[in-house]
């Protein structure tokens, strides 16, 4: 992320500013190669934001579980 500082701090404001978001976001990042910063961000600004913080895993490890859990 420090090659695109600005692109970074886009994902950090899509996330909401909310640790777990940012830290599922930087997972997917690492766990893709070749993905940049700006992509994330074009991705989440422009799709599903929910369905972008997905991990893969099971779905109470995905941002969704603890928002549903709130509301």
């Amino acid at each position: 992320m420090r090659e695109e500082p600005e692109a970074a701090a886009e994902v950090t404001r899509l996330c909401g500013h909310l640790p777990l978001a940012v830290r599922i976001a930087a997972a997917n990042l690492l766990g893709s190669r070749g993905r940049g910063v700006a992509e994330l961000a074009a991705d989440l600004r422009e799709g599903d934001r929910l369905a972008e913080l997905s991990t893969g895993e099971e779905w109470e490890t995905a941002v969704r579980a603890p928002f549903d859990l709130s509301y």
